[in-house]
């Protein structure tokens, strides 16, 4: 009555309130509230001074209206207001006057019958005439006020159509009904005092088109709506058919009847069910109330809990449990349709007692009653002629029928508490009543009586609603209220891997599904099979795969349903204010809520409160400001979704002033939620400055992907807008942080890195700006370096040398040498790196320099300096030195605590240590840079890190784990698109595939090596790799001894030049080896003697001791 009264059909509301007046004294005998009474009368009263053809006005209803400014806007004389989005069905049914029928009266008689028995089909299930034709009707259902079963609404008018059109005009052949489910836009248009709703968009259309496709007497529902009310439907056959010209495609199925499912639970319990998890608790109280209700204390059990967070499961598991063997279970329950009916769900109760079915006859269900009831106790028969009334029978009783509605009622509640007590005397009884949201007052009035004798009886009553329901029974000392919330994280994790199985490719979906779902466990369970349904998924229950990238899955319509009929049933007044809540965010404070809503604020708070009784919103934080969050992420998505486009932007745009204004102060704490709203309300200015902001604030937080995300986002933008010198420059910006964070994201080496420096150069070069050329190409040349292009690397460091050459920008100066400490070690100069690392440890101040790492390579240059100092040193023949720089590296990460940068430090650590031959401390190294890197994502200094660890791991007498995680590393490796110091690492590789007997494997790694670096000229430990070439030749008949003697030759020379003496002492060391071998100490001690006096220090290393111990030996013979 007020729906039609706030949308000016004044003449339907009255009506409405008539019939209520008529049916509440019939069935119950009772009048409608005071309250009620004095609205309607106040709705008369405005419909019967409203002049004939003036606007709408819709005021004063009560106290929760919103403002005028707020429901709508008037073209002419008519009103429109304020339009949703609503997930909803429509139904569009033609009839077809056969040809014989000349006499136009008697036809039109026939079309006036059709087409009110088409409106009373609608009306009967809840739906609502938009559309009267000539020939038939288009109709809405879950709009204007959501529907849980739209979809089966729709699916039981076309069936009651059909079916009361045969028996109008005696052939069903007449009817067409065409049904399609999905999103509309919704809104009511009013004019001269009347007003209709009307649906736009693609639902409607495909419905018509459906409808005109069919042969007469056939009811085509879509793909959509099947899936909506699956196992509530019976198809014709499974075979779908295209519908004809529509575009995307659209499969067509033909309804043939109901099915005997009235429960939305028994239709997912057909489909079967997974394990239940995370109700070992609620089971546990269950079986605790069931001992006392079967020692004679009976129990009433409320089980409550928001929609899917599965009642209706824990019910099921129950009473299919050991512990309810030999009770008497009988179950009922209501649906959104059954608040049209009296006594619906007692009645169902009862017909499932007595075994009566829907075919059985009049005098065949009276008769099962009748014996039911003499069965528990032939005394009852006085409660028959209520129990049959309740059922629809004929109560064959005079006195029931000269008794007044009052009497009817009270007869009917002791009758149904008379047989229940009754029968739990013979057997200890489980009744279970489901969703009392939505039964009627009739049952309700019989429950709450029934209650009342259950404190010594063997009855367990269980039932079960969302938190919105009230009752009277908290003062019964056996009633027990068990709130079910959602299910835990780990629990969730153990229902989806039963649901989609435990692929490793599936780890991100889970996540996302969990993030979005809230844990709620029929919201996992239908966003899995929508998923799959749409071919996203493809395989079975518990083994699916990926078909297709999952980027943020969408809402299934069943879920919509269920969440979007929660919301419409609100008051007005507190809808809007959740919709407009919903477009501040999933969090909102009351600070923004209150200007946005135009509320005062004590009717503000008010509102929040019963929001919050409901349970939609929790509040958060009391002090210094209240904040609040919507209870389920889901119910945020649904409420966003209802408000229209344009009425989003408008209040997004006003969001970014009054945030702006709010916060003036201290605006950087909210600059991600400003470029939000800038973006939703389309100021792409403003949108582009609030992202490049956010990306900046996540790299200083080390969240990578949600930088790349803000940037990939003010890119996208830029690229749409006008190109002006103005915004070229904001794209240059974009790109030099973009290349930074793709560095730390993807790793060094990866080609987004080339891309975002590359567009910078070209930036660059369009605004003449040689200051910003240097980062481009500083950038350009740390990419060249880690893909192992060094000449390349070096000619860019020269650029950046020639750029520097006048600047006295010491972040300049730091970061060309920065670059050649790098490209030069991997070249093999290790004194010309050691030279550069050296500059940049004297350049570096802490306070001064760390903002570099921001802005050229996303990791800090003065620990970096240092990681290479020790590296080279190492290498040049003071490997203890070696250690006390990485140790300095290490203080000075941890003090910084950047990831990235104690990566580095930990993997230089890791490195030094395997240089000097000490893997039981590399694996220490390595095991926390993987660590760390797991953590923050790091992907090359990850898998650097496993490679790290294989080799540590196969020293130490693992070989075969050694090597699987050596070749992981590498294909890790070669993945981020690094080739750095990889033949290294082949050659390593290589040489434990020879100790595990496998040295043709090993040979092939050392010569994929040797074949990267004659490619790419990178000379990085080449000595070293034809060192354990030859160690490889030597093991077997692969090589003539000659021909390993000048491998181990060459070794020695190519250490000598770099510098490299602890390289070169290991080839002296493997050369003296194979002479002393043959017996020729003189040129054994002639090659071994010079190597190990150019090592002054690292005496406790072991190559350093094996060598001076052979030296010795070859002396004393």
């Amino acid at each position: 009555m007020k729906l039609y009264a706030r949308t000016g059909h004044r003449n339907a509301a009255v009506r409405q309130y008539q019939e209520c007046v008529r049916a509440l004294n019939i069935e119950l005998g009772i009048a409608p509230a005071e309250s009620t009474q004095r609205l309607a009368a106040q709705i008369q009263r405005d419909a019967d001074r409203e002049p004939a053809g003036s606007a709408v006005v819709i005021q004063n209803l009560d106290t929760q209206t919103a403002s005028a400014s707020r429901t709508g806007y008037e073209v002419g004389n008519a009103t429109i207001l304020p339009a949703e989005r609503k997930h909803l069905s429509v139904l569009c049914a033609r009839v077809r006057q056969p040809v014989s029928v000349t006499d136009h009266e008697t036809a039109l008689e026939r079309v006036d019958a059709v087409l009110k028995a088409m409106a009373d089909a609608v009306q009967r299930f809840g739906g609502l005439v938009t559309q009267v034709r000539s020939d038939g009707v288009t109709a809405l259902f879950g709009a204007p006020v959501a529907q849980e079963e739209h979809a089966v609404e729709a699916c039981y008018a076309a069936l009651a159509m059909r079916e009361r059109i045969s028996e109008l005009i005696g052939r069903s052949l007449e009817v067409r009904i065409g049904v399609h489910s999905g999103e509309a836009v919704v809104r009511a248009i009013g004019e001269g005092g009347s007003q209709h709703y009307d649906a736009l968009g693609a639902v409607p259309q495909v419905a018509n088109q459906i409808d005109v496709a069919l042969a007469a007497g056939e009811i085509g529902v879509s793909a959509d709506t099947v899936r909506c009310a699956e196992g509530f439907i019976q198809l014709s056959d499974d075979r779908a058919r295209p519908l004809p010209g529509a575009a995307p495609p659209i499969d067509i199925f033909l309804l043939r009847t109901k099915s005997d499912l009235r429960l939305r639970w028994n239709a997912r319990a057909v489909r079967g069910l997974t394990q239940l998890v995370g109700r070992d608790a609620e089971m546990s109280a269950l079986r605790g109330m069931l001992g006392r209700a079967g020692r004679g204390a009976g129990q009433v059990c409320a089980i409550v809990g928001d929609p899917g967070v599965g009642k209706s499961r824990l019910v099921h598991e129950f009473v299919n449990s050991e512990q309810a063997a030999g009770w008497t279970i009988v179950e009922t329950g209501a649906t959104s349709r059954d608040t049209r009916a009296i006594y619906l769900p007692l009645a169902n109760l009862l017909r499932t007692w007595f075994r009566i079915a829907a075919r059985d006859s009049l005098d065949e269900a009276a008769g099962k009653l009748r014996r039911g009831v003499e069965a528990v106790d032939p005394a009852l028969a006085s409660a028959c002629p209520a129990l049959s009334a309740m059922l629809d029978l004929p109560p064959d009783d005079p006195q029931w029928d000269m008794a007044s509605p009052p009497q009817k009622r009270k007869l009917t509640l002791e009758a149904v508490a008379a047989f229940v007590i009754c029968a739990s005397h013979t057997h200890p009884l489980i009744l279970v009543v489901e969703d009392l949201h939505w039964i009627d007052e009739g049952t309700q009035a019989v429950l709450d009586h029934l209650v009342d004798f259950f404190g010594a009886s063997r009855i367990l009553l269980l039932v079960t609603h969302r938190p919105e329901y009230r009752h009277t029974w908290f003062g019964k000392s056996y009633f027990t209220q068990l709130h079910v919330d959602n299910l835990d994280a780990e629990s969730a994790k153990v229902l989806l891997q039963m649901l989609l199985g435990d692929g490793s490719e599936l780890s991100t979906l889970r996540r996302r599904l969990i993030e979005r779902t809230g844990c709620t466990p029929l919201f996992l369970e239908e966003s899995v099979r929508a998923l799959a349904d749409t071919g996203a998924l493809v395989g079975r229950k518990g083994a699916y795969q990926m078909a297709r990238t999952i980027d943020t899955p969408d809402i299934p319509s069943t879920v919509h349903a269920v969440l979007a009929s929660r919301i419409d049933r609100l008051p007005a007044e507190e809808k809007s204010l959740m919709q407009t809540a919903a477009v501040i965010g999933q969090e909102f404070s009351v600070d923004v809520l209150q200007p946005i809503a135009d509320l005062d604020r004590e009717r503000l708070l008010d509102l929040l409160t019963n929001l919050q009784a409901a349970e939609f919103l929790y509040q958060t934080q009391r002090l210094p400001h209240q904040q609040y969050t919507f209870k389920h992420a889901l119910t945020h998505r649904v409420a966003y979704a209802s408000v229209l486009k344009e009425r989003r932007r408008s209040m997004h745009i006003r969001l970014v002033d009054v945030i702006e204004q709010l916060y003036a102060q201290r605006l950087d704490e909210h600059v991600e939620r400003l470029a939000h709203h800038a973006i939703a309300g389309e100021l792409w200015d403003k949108a582009i400055h609030y992202l490049y902001q956010s990306a900046g604030k996540a790299l200083q937080r080390f969240s990578y992907q949600q930088a790349l995300d803000h940037l990939i986002q003010g890119l996208g933008i830029i690229g749409t807008l006008s190109p002006s010198p103005a915004l070229l420059r904001q794209e240059l910006e974009y790109q030099k942080v973009l290349g930074v964070t793709m560095m730390a994201a993807k790793g060094w080496a990866a080609k987004e890195v080339l891309d975002a420096y590359t567009q910078a150069r070209t930036l660059c070069e369009a605004l003449g700006d040689k200051g910003e050329l240097f980062t481009a190409l500083r950038g350009e040349g740390q990419y060249r370096m880690i893909r192992g292009e060094s000449e390349i690397a070096r000619e860019l460091g020269n650029r950046c040398i020639a750029l520097t050459a006048d600047s006295h920008d010491h972040g300049m100066q730091i970061e060309t040498h920065h670059l050649f400490w790098t490209n030069s070690f991997f070249m093999g100069e290790y004194a010309t790196s050691e030279f550069h690392s050296s500059k940049g440890i004297a350049l570096y101040e802490r306070e001064r320099d760390h903002a570099l790492t921001f802005k050229y390579s996303g990791h800090d240059p003065g620990v970096c300096c240092r990681c290479f100092t020790a590296l080279a040193v190492c290498l040049r023949g003071y490997p203890d030195k070696a250690l006390s720089v990485c140790h300095e590296a290490l203080g000075l990460a941890q003090d910084l605590a950047h990831p990235l940068t104690t990566a580095l430090a930990y993997w230089a650590c890791s490195f030094a240590h395997i240089l000097r031959g000490e893997p039981e401390q590399a694996k220490h190294w390595a095991e926390r840079e993987i660590s760390i890197c797991d953590e923050y994502m790091l992907p090359l200094l990850l898998s650097q890190g496993q490679f790290q660890l294989g080799w540590s791991v196969a020293q130490t007498g693992d070989l075969d784990e050694g090597i699987e995680r050596m070749r992981e590393g590498i294909s890790a490796i070669s993945a981020t698109g690094a080739e750095m110091g990889l033949p290294f690492f082949n050659a390593l590789l290589g040489e434990a595939l020879g100790r595990a007997g496998k040295p043709e494997a090993g040979l092939a790694e050392i010569e994929r090596a040797l074949a990267i670096v004659n490619q790419r000229g990178g000379r990085f430990q080449l000595s070293e790799i034809l060192r354990l070439k030859a160690e490889l030749l030597a093991t077997g008949d692969f090589a003539q001894q000659d021909e390993i003697l000048a491998i181990l030759l060459e070794a020695i020379a190519i250490a000598q030049r770099q510098g490299a003496s602890l390289p070169a002492l290991r080839a002296a060391l493997s050369l003296a080896r194979q002479l002393a071998a043959t017996g020729d100490m003189r040129n054994a001690y002639a090659v071994l003697q010079p190597a190990c006096d150019s090592i002054m220090e690292g005496g406790n290393l072991a190559d350093i001791g094996t060598a001076r111990r052979l030296l010795a030996e070859i002396k004393q013979r």
